[in-house]
């Protein structure tokens, strides 16, 4: 049996490994050359410049937004494609650094806080009785006078001049009927209020004016401003207190808010008053009174109609828009009675 020679394979190796080394040394050659290339453009190239950020301002060093601003943010906000930001191009503040809300200290409310006083109205106590009435002197116009005639207190009780009315003008001047034990009221003769203060020192003193000078103190022409009469009425009840505190100090002083009035009867008798002018001498009434610490019967209240006036059914027997029958009294005394002092 022939064997085959071996002389043609062991020379198409030597040719194989012959080719591979030169493909391995042309990719080193390659490699080399492309390396040395990019080398010599690094090193030829200029410097490149230092980058330098803008600066960029946080969001709660911004500038205030305006009203406009925040609406259109507002806006943005509920639709559905993502605002984008503008680049910020405000130089940095300056202001110190702002604490987040949930990092705060808790807010406690100073100590030194001034309480809002109560109001000056009387509040609706138990139903004192005749036996509280006892206590009470009412001072008063004629709206006051007439008690003598439509009530059962007793005619001391009841403080007005001889003439039947008193108006706030010039209070401390101002006199009203000495009660004498025993003789008719009409009879009495008139003594300033200071010394009847002093003579019979009530333990209550109600008092009701101001209806007689609701429309006016002087004309406008003689410098009798609106400010002026405001400034004029509230010194009056200054005075009254002043008068009080002098000569019955021990007395405590209750003012009652000036009663409604029936505008439509008032202007058919020829009155210059009404229920505007009411109702803005008694917000007078209750500001000075709140400054001065006087308590104050809201009686306005149970002689008041739906409209603001007084109501018909109280105003029947003079028909005049002012004078108040017996109904009328009853409600006021009833008031008094539920609304009490100690």
């Amino acid at each position: 049996m022939n064997s085959k020679p071996h002389g043609n394979g062991n020379g198409l190796n030597r040719f194989l490994s012959l080719v591979l080394i030169i493909l391995l040394s042309a990719t080193i050659l390659a490699v080399i050359v492309m390396g040395g290339m990019f080398a010599m453009r690094i090193l030829g190239s200029d410097p490149l410049p230092a980058v330098t950020a803008s600066p960029v301002t946080d969001s709660v060093t911004a500038s205030p937004v305006t009203g406009t601003e925040d609406t259109n943010t507002t806006n943005a906000a509920s639709t559905d494609t993502p605002a984008t930001a503008a680049p910020h191009t405000t130089a940095p503040s300056t202001a110190a650094p702002t604490t987040d809300a949930t990092t705060q200290e808790p807010v406690t409310v100073p100590t030194d806080v001034p309480v809002t006083p109560q109001s000056i109205y009387l509040n609706e106590t138990a139903d004192g009785g005749d036996a509280y009435l006892k206590r009470v002197v009412f001072l008063g116009d004629s709206t006051t006078y007439h008690m003598h005639h439509y009530t059962d207190l007793d005619d001391s009780q009841i403080w007005v001049p001889a003439a039947g009315t008193l108006d706030l003008n010039d209070i401390t001047s101002k006199s009203v009927a000495m009660p004498v034990a025993g003789v008719d009221f009409r009879d009495w003769v008139d003594a300033p209020i200071s010394s009847v203060l002093a003579s019979v020192k009530p333990d209550i003193l109600i008092v009701t004016l101001g209806i007689n000078c609701s429309s006016f103190y002087g004309k406008e022409e003689h410098g009798w401003t609106m400010d002026k009469k405001e400034t004029y009425f509230k010194l009056q009840i200054s005075n009254i207190q002043k008068l009080v505190q002098q000569n019955s100090p021990n007395t405590t002083l209750i003012f009652q808010t000036i009663y409604p009035v029936i505008d439509a009867e008032l202007i058919e008798d020829g009155s210059p008053i009404r229920s505007e002018h009411v109702k803005l001498r008694n917000s007078w009434l209750i500001e000075i009174c709140t400054e001065l610490n006087i308590p104050v019967l809201k009686t306005e209240d149970v002689l008041m109609d739906e409209n603001g006036a007084l109501k018909k059914e109280y105003n029947t027997y003079h028909l005049d828009g002012v004078h108040i029958n017996p109904e009328g009294y009853n409600a006021i005394l009833n008031y008094v009675r539920t609304h009490t002092v100690p």
